[in-house]
């Protein structure tokens, strides 16, 4: 689930601009989001205002340049692990280098997300919208849960950390994604 500075940064205006997918049909930004691999849940119940988006963009745009880097760093350490493993002679000890590496990229990866997001949480919301959003976070969680005590997959079908998933269970028909998809519409 993709963190509230993200999420907030996501939900940049009220009222996205149209756009046109390659079918020539125009969707709303939001709606282009909700057809990616993670659901962006919708952020109107926040009821942020134009001064509260010009801040979260200011904020966004101050750490970009970290944010890029340290995924650089978060996708370079995985496919230095993964060309480890599977090395034709795996070295155990540049196996643990590089899962430290690894290890080291997530944590910074996760620190820039708290700092940014405790930024937006106590300079831009207000006492209302981080209640809000609390209970926004805790039931989107519980709908994990249940999806996952459903059996449905947590991550979208493919590969995982640069390897190819293995006896994986069979994925969603297209017809029960697009199920999917029109129930997270509503």
């Amino acid at each position: 689930m993709l963190s509230t500075a993200e999420l907030l940064a996501q939900a940049q205006t009220q009222n996205p601009p149209a756009q046109t997918n390659p079918t020539g049909a125009t969707q709303t930004q939001s709606q282009a989001q909700t057809n990616q691999a993670i659901p962006i849940p919708d952020l109107r119940p926040l009821n942020l205002t134009p001064d509260q988006v010009d801040k979260i963009k200011v904020i966004w745009a101050d750490t970009k340049d970290q944010r890029q880097s340290v995924n650089l760093r978060v996708r370079q350490a995985q496919r230095s692990l993964a060309e480890a493993i599977e090395s034709s002679t795996p070295n155990e000890t540049e196996i643990e280098q590089h899962s430290r590496e690894l290890a080291d990229a997530r944590a910074d990866a996760a620190r820039l997300r708290s700092l940014t997001e405790a930024r937006i949480l106590h300079e831009v919301l207000t006492p209302e919208q981080r209640v809000r959003l609390r209970e926004m976070r805790q039931r989107a969680q519980a709908d994990q849960r249940a999806r996952n005590q459903q059996g449905l997959p947590r991550n979208p079908p493919g590969r995982q950390n640069g390897l190819p998933r293995t006896n994986a269970p069979q994925t969603l028909k297209p017809n029960q994604r697009k199920a999917v998809k029109q129930q997270q519409k509503r």
